[in-house]
């Protein structure tokens, strides 16, 4: 089982956690494609990321403590569902069955459903094919992620319908302020922070000059 990041590394990642935190006015289904960097690291800050929509604390980040916290870091969370290959064999037909059998299940209105596809690179033809059926005409409330290091190994087909989600690293500047920062300053205000070149408020361009 790949274990959950701490949340300062979570915002490390800088293009997706952005898109993951803005999802308001994001409606029916969508699908993203992650790619850069090693799979098990894409499946690790997936998981970690995702409890920012489901913990009940509804805070700026992750309890991690929560029920849906620990459900999520253990892979039993019910609204989650994992599509993965098993000994580095390629994702068969069986295993995207299963994944439709899980959304044929009528979840909790306005309630998010997310299916993950680790490895989406190893989907044999014939999963691959089913999985874009049901992208074409994808339930109400379900995001998909695909996460592979290789998108375009990926059919044309599928990609068309997916948004892509570069996993790469903050920019310098970010990295230079992090350094900075205490290490008791807070994930939020890490992932908060603005480009110098960007503005910013009047105490956050203060900030940057005494850098």
């Amino acid at each position: 089982m790949i274990p959950v990041l701490s949340w300062r590394e979570v915002v490390r990642e800088a293009a997706p956690l952005h898109y993951l935190r803005k999802p308001s006015g994001v409606g029916g289904a969508r699908a993203c494609v992650g790619e850069g960097g090693p799979g098990e690291r894409q499946e690790a800050w997936l998981k970690s990321a995702l409890r920012l929509w489901y913990c009940t604390e509804r805070g700026a980040e992750p309890c991690g403590t929560c029920g849906p916290c620990r459900a999520i870091a253990s892979d039993v969370f019910p609204g989650i569902v994992w599509v993965r290959s098993s000994g580095g064999k390629e994702i068969g037909i069986d295993e995207v069955r299963k994944m439709r059998e899980f959304l044929s299940w009528k979840g909790i209105p306005g309630e998010k459903r997310v299916v993950g596809v680790a490895g989406a690179e190893r989907l044999s033809g014939e999963a691959a094919q089913a999985l874009l059926k049901v992208l074409e005409e994808p339930p109400a409330e379900t995001w998909f992620f695909l996460l592979t290091p290789s998108p375009f190994s990926l059919p044309a087909t599928i990609r068309s319908r997916c948004l892509s989600l570069s996993f790469s690293a903050r920019p310098g500047w970010w990295r230079m302020a992090e350094e900075k920062l205490s290490p008791e300053a807070s994930a939020e205000r890490l992932w908060g922070l603005t480009a110098p070149s960007e503005g910013g408020s009047p105490a956050e361009r203060e900030w940057w000059k005494r850098l």
